[in-house]
């Protein structure tokens, strides 16, 4: 008997529980259908409860308005409208507001500046944006701020989060303060909302009233998106400053900007054909001979590297004697933020001498070098634009030291040289950036051994030779937008910067064998180049890979 009892205990717990989820997914999509009702009304100087009562029995939604409100008349007239736009005219006309119970189709009616309206809590999750402060700024520590208000926020005020959790002072960093997606979110609060910072999962926890919180969450899913990034391909090189004029490098140009270029456009006898050779050097070497080939007919395989106009021109390539290439970094960061590339030296300047006398006739003397930094320092910012152009805030500094002139040659003299520019470049455009000098002087002294070391005599057997040598330098900066979701572009595009290198050296070594054994008379006509057939199929492979937009092949 119990358990015939019990068993049909368990079956009614069982079929309620079903039906309150049933009616529970009901209720929720009863609001929804309501709302595209179409509703008419026309009152004139009606109290809102009673008001709110007539718009229940046609809207088939309930209303409760709060003590504050019920009393209060209004005036509403609607012909055919649907029950969502008259709700939402009839809030805004009396400034009021309203919420949803959740799980029914209840509505609550508040007056819009009340104290006492219904808050809820909920959790954004960042997936891409950073906080105002983040972990990658204040070096991985875990911190939670208030965020009350965005006036506080900018002042650095201090307040408490509650439940146990200790707010800190706001950085007042400008820069920190009004890059945050926090910064929008607590400016959208109404005057009872609030948000808090969670650093150690870049997440906001915002208190606020329902439609506030919807708002919210209507900003953050538009904004919330990845970020593209930038790849800046860097070279940095010293030449001599009469090198300058003979590169044909012109400064300016129409537009006012500094000098750029797009790389320009060559082509590489890559693959080759057979009788490439034959038919050149035999053009070259036969003139006036019949049956030389005429070079316009050679069935040739061209590979075109990719670019467009010269904006500046190079007129000759740099000797490795006079062009002293320092560095040739690639570093990939997020659009508006910066990246640092540093060559620095830490260099004794000078020898600071510390005397420490004790109690009695003790004296202990220590010396300790004074140093400071020595190299280039390059900051570089890009933003990029609607149009796919790149906006660089360049700020590079070279710093040097000399014999100081004032002091003992133990002492050095450091010098200072750097530029800041703001400049717009098109993607994989090429900024070329000039005019940081340094003079150095050069001393040749050449003599007869013996001779050259008797006094004043000497001077007839020994020459002396100073002279300076101006250097510039040159930095060559050239952007590609990575957008998000071209990893694998990127990748590829790593990958062609290495095969073009690759070739080049490949080619040139393979052309330096052949023109030797060409000037070496051979017998027989070259007629073909020696390429090892698993080079040549590694390399041809890695060129089919590599991206269309980098690499065209006319076939």
């Amino acid at each position: 008997m119990r358990r015939r009892r019990f068993a049909q205990a368990l079956t009614l717990l069982c079929f309620s529980l079903h039906a309150s989820a049933g009616f529970s997914a009901i209720a929720q999509e009863a609001p929804e259908k309501a709302a595209q009702q179409l509703v008419s009304l026309d009152f004139e100087n009606v109290t809102l409860k009673q008001l709110l009562k007539i718009f229940s029995q046609q809207s088939g939604l309930n209303f409760v308005a709060s003590s504050e409100v019920e009393l209060k008349t209004v005036t509403v007239y609607f012909e055919n409208v649907t029950v969502k736009d008259a709700l939402e005219s009839l809030m805004t006309a009396n400034n009021l507001e309203y919420y949803q119970a959740e799980g029914s189709n209840i509505f609550v009616v508040y007056p819009a500046n009340s104290t006492s309206k219904k808050l809820q809590t909920r959790v954004f999750f960042l997936k891409y944006m950073r906080l105002s402060t983040s972990p990658l700024d204040i070096g991985g520590q875990k911190t939670v701020f208030d965020l009350t208000r965005a006036a506080e926020l900018a002042s650095g005020s201090q307040g408490s989060t509650g439940s146990g959790t200790s707010s800190q002072q706001f950085p007042s960093s400008k820069s920190s303060t009004q890059r945050g997606v926090d910064q929008l979110v607590a400016s959208l609060l109404s005057e009872s909302g609030k948000v808090t910072l969670d650093l150690n999962t870049n997440s906001l926890i915002v208190t606020d009233t329902p439609e506030k919180l919807r708002q919210i969450a209507q900003v953050i899913e538009k904004i919330d998106v990845p970020t593209p990034q930038v790849l800046l391909e860097v070279y940095l090189m010293e030449v001599k400053k009469d090198l300058i004029s003979d590169l044909g490098v012109e400064w300016g140009g129409t537009d006012g900007a500094l000098a750029t270029f797009t790389a320009g456009s060559r082509t590489t006898g890559f693959p080759f054909t057979e009788n490439f050779l034959s038919k050149r050097f035999q053009t070259r070497n036969r003139i006036g001979d019949e049956d030389a080939p005429d070079p316009t007919q050679e069935s040739l395989t061209l590979g075109t590297f990719s670019a467009a106009n010269f904006t500046a021109t190079l007129h000759m390539i740099i000797s490795d004697n006079d062009t002293k290439i320092l560095s040739r970094p690639r570093v990939l960061t997020l659009n508006n933020e910066a990246a640092t590339i540093k060559l620095i030296t830490d260099a004794a300047i000078a020898n600071t001498a510390t005397t420490t006398t004790a109690e009695g006739t003790a004296v202990t003397s220590a010396n300790q070098a004074e140093r400071t930094q020595v190299g280039i320092d390059l900051k570089m910012t890009p933003q990029i634009n609607e149009d796919d152009s790149v906006a660089l805030f360049l700020e590079p500094t070279v710093t040097t030291v000399a014999p100081s002139s004032f002091f003992s040659s133990i002492f050095l003299d450091p010098t200072r040289r750097s530029i800041r520019t703001l400049v717009r470049v098109n993607n994989h455009e090429t900024l070329v950036i000039g005019g940081l000098l340094d003079t150095s002087e050069i001393s040749l002294k050449k003599r007869i051994p013996f001779l050259g070391k008797i006094p004043i005599l000497g001077y007839a057997f020994r020459y002396d030779e100073s002279d300076g040598v101006d250097r510039e330098l040159l930095i060559f900066i050239t952007p590609h937008i990575v957008r998000p979701g071209e990893s694998r572009k990127q990748t590829v595009y790593a990958k062609d910067l290495a095969v073009k290198r690759m070739l080049d050296q490949f080619i040139g070594e393979e052309m330096d064998r052949s023109l030797e054994a060409v000037l070496a008379g051979p017998k027989e006509p070259v007629t073909k180049l020696s390429l090892p057939a698993e080079r040549n199929k590694r390399i041809a492979q890695a060129l089919n890979e590599m991206d269309p937009k980098t690499v065209k092949w006319n076939r």
